[in-house]
């Protein structure tokens, strides 16, 4: 257990097979993109290498919450600091509105050091990132990464204003 609040523990599953230990049921909003099994795929994501972070929020055993974090694959950036990708984070409906999302990218930020990229899916997707300090390429003076796959960048300095995020 990494962190708990209320009937929410958030928990790093590092091992395929620690993803039997929960139900998925009511995780869907991937299926559309091609995710039919969840456990299947953070099974695979879990045999990759360099090894992903998966953050799971559990309430008794379902899984109401999950964030995908890997290394961008794209080399360091130009001040030499790794990056990251946050791939995937979904909230069931019913865990919405409850910093659940928040709190597992906070956590699965705090996990790795370097720059954080993300490529929201939607308005609603980037409005979430912005909450959290996200920058457009635009809102930045000379990025340490190349951002024109139009992604949000997370950089040490905003970090330091993450500290009044509530999660």
């Amino acid at each position: 257990m990494i962190y708990k609040k209320g009937r929410v523990i958030y928990i790093q599953i590092e091992e395929p097979g620690e993803v039997e230990y929960f139900q998925y049921t009511d995780l869907g909003f991937f299926r559309g993109f091609g995710v039919t099994d969840y456990p299947v795929f953070f099974k695979m994501w879990l045999r990759r290498f360099p090894k992903p972070i998966i953050l799971v929020a559990v309430a008794d055993r379902d899984v109401v919450g999950f964030v995908y974090l890997e290394d961008w694959g794209e080399g360091s950036a130009k001040d030499g600091n790794p990056v990251y990708v946050i791939r995937t984070i979904e909230v069931i409906p019913k865990y919405q509105r409850r910093k659940v999302g928040a709190t597992l990218a906070c956590l699965g930020m705090s996990m790795v050091a370097g720059h954080i990229v993300s490529k929201p899916i939607d308005r609603r997707a980037e409005r979430f990132f912005r909450s959290l300090n996200f920058k457009s390429s635009m809102e930045i003076s000379n990025p340490p990464v190349d951002m024109k796959r139009n992604c949000l960048l997370y950089t040490s300095d905003a970090a330091d204003e993450l500290d009044g995020v509530d999660i």
